[in-house]
């Protein structure tokens, strides 16, 4: 499921340059990619090393099962483009905390949001 994901993101991501060459001088976007551009430039901010709190100012949980310590999010503005999280709990057992540091965020893929 995840490769189909991959797979839908990098075929849009390649009709979006395909129709780029089209575009004027000047101009680096279409508007049609707006919508996947613009938070890409968002993820892109966020780094290891952050905290929980920096994530939650672009993406809110997802729907679904997950442990502790590691929960995949959405992006608040299109709750297609997730990430899966892993972070270092500031306390052991705890959930939530702002303070947890972020040791790694997968590459974006696009996917249905869940429910729930």
């Amino acid at each position: 499921m995840k490769t189909l994901l991959i797979l839908s993101l990098a075929i849009s991501g390649s009709f979006c340059s395909r129709d780029a060459s089209k575009v004027p001088d000047g101009q680096n976007q279409l508007p049609d990619c707006r919508c996947v551009t613009n938070p890409l430039s968002e993820i892109e901010s966020i780094k290891v090393g952050m905290k929980r709190k920096d994530l939650d100012k672009i993406f809110s949980r997802d729907g679904g099962i997950s442990a502790i310590n590691e929960a995949r999010f959405i992006h608040i503005k299109c709750a297609f483009i997730k990430v899966e999280v892993k972070f270092k709990l500031v306390e052991p057992l705890s959930y939530g905390s702002p303070e947890d540091e972020i040791i790694e965020i997968s590459k974006p893929c696009l996917e249905n949001p869940h429910l729930g």
